[in-house]
């Protein structure tokens, strides 16, 4: 089931909204789609053919709108079976967060913004102002702003920061999307947020976020003389995760770790010792994936046995009988014939506190970027694992929302 919330749609934008999503991967047919829309949207729709369920705007404010959202997504789960999934796509970031808070406990729903350049296809431009310098004009412009920024005007404040931003500077500044996309990458990092104003609903302002004042770009190479700006050198969260968990010699080893989960539990009916479960373990998928991973330079696969052990050793998810058997250097011999209940998150959750220990910000809006360092993908059956795996964590008590920092993650131990 797919929830689309057309409530923040551009006013008479909102049937070009729905041909988009009509587009995606994964769209599961019209019956299967419910809209949410106001009912001054309603007309603008024309006959669709997916569900329309519409919200009554003039006697409802924003914090109704999101109460009736929030409603209507309860109501699905309700009806919606163990195994099958209720999809959220929204503009309103408020019901985006709230929705996210709800998928903590419950993993059948998955919550994604919708913004342009996703339904455009479009990616940042290699060849324009790279991406963390665009977010330090973003973060300038609406910052320093003597009027009312919002998606209509934010071009010509930008123009104000820097020339480039102009239309006509280069084919670059042309780009289906641009803006959208540096909003959304501005929201999602704090840098911005948006203010609803009272008599034009969908159509917010720009207000510097939480995050405006703390915000330090990396500094880049100077133009060229053509006007064409430095190759993007900008790196992303989820190559900071791996970088983070490597110089920790914690893995993560994305491109095999839960192939040897799999081969652990293929080989548990035998009844091995945990060093030779998990050195059989690591030999049978060496044997499978080795010629891939090897082509260019050799696979460290002395090492990935080396992360399993001192994973292992972290926490103790194998079993003989109902009692733990760890992993040690002097091997016990006992034979490990059953696992911890959710042992794979169990392991998992020991990187995901690594990352924490180090500094690095974890939130609802990075779960993309966790799924592609730890789990080597961001298609829906990896998303799911980083959104799973962020549940765990709640649910295990090893991390809390930060009190300091709303919607972000901390570490259970460090809040007093």
């Amino acid at each position: 089931m797919w929830l689309v919330d057309l409530t923040r749609a551009f006013s008479g934008s909102e049937r070009t909204v729905v041909d988009r999503v009509e587009t995606l991967d994964g769209y599961p047919g019209d019956a299967s789609v419910t809209l949410l829309a106001l009912t001054g949207q309603v007309g603008a729709l024309g006959n669709v053919r997916q569900t329309v369920r519409s919200i009554d705007r003039v006697s409802t404010d924003e914090d109704g709108i999101l109460r009736e959202c929030m409603h209507i997504v309860n109501e699905n789960l309700q009806q919606a079976g163990p195994d099958d999934a209720v999809i959220l796509r929204t503009f309103r970031p408020k019901l985006m967060n709230a929705a996210l808070a709800l998928a903590l406990a419950d993993s059948r729903l998955i919550v994604e913004r919708m913004p342009t350049h996703e339904q455009a296809g479009t990616e940042w431009p290699r060849n324009f102002i790279p991406l963390e310098e665009a977010l330090r004009h973003l973060t300038q412009a609406v910052g320093a702003a003597a009027v009312e920024v919002n998606q209509t005007s934010l071009r010509q404040e930008l123009e104000r920061v820097s020339p480039r931003w102009a239309k006509k500077s280069e084919p670059a500044a042309q780009t289906p999307g641009l803006i959208s996309m540096l909003v959304s990458e501005g929201i999602k990092r704090q840098l911005i947020r948006e203010e609803t104003v009272p008599d034009r609903p969908g159509r917010p302002n720009f207000v510097p976020g939480p995050q405006a004042g703390t915000f330090r770009p990396p500094s880049f190479p100077a133009p060229h003389a053509a006007g064409v700006g430095a190759a993007d050198t900008t790196i992303t969260l989820s190559t900071k995760y791996i970088e983070s968990l490597r110089s920790a010699s914690m893995g993560p080893f994305q491109e095999v770790r839960w192939d040897i989960y799999d081969a652990v539990e293929a080989h548990l009916h035998e009844e091995l010792s945990a060093r030779e479960l998990l050195r059989v373990a690591v030999a049978e998928v060496r044997a499978e994936k080795d010629a891939l991973l090897s082509r260019r330079k050799p696979f460290p696969w002395s090492r990935v046995r080396v992360f399993l052990v001192r994973l292992a050793s972290r926490a103790g998810v194998f079993l003989h009988d109902k009692d733990v058997v760890w992993h040690s250097l002097n091997d016990s011999g006992i034979a490990v014939n059953g696992l911890v209940p959710e042992w794979r998150l169990v392991l998992d959750a020991e990187l995901f506190k690594e990352l924490l220990r180090a500094g690095l910000e974890i939130n609802q809006f990075s779960v993309d970027e966790l799924a592609g360092a730890l789990y080597n993908k961001r298609d829906d059956v990896q998303l799911d694992r980083a959104m799973d795996l962020m549940n765990y964590v709640v649910r295990a008590g090893v991390a809390c929302e930060d009190p300091d920092k709303q919607g972000n993650f901390v570490l259970k131990e460090l809040v007093a």
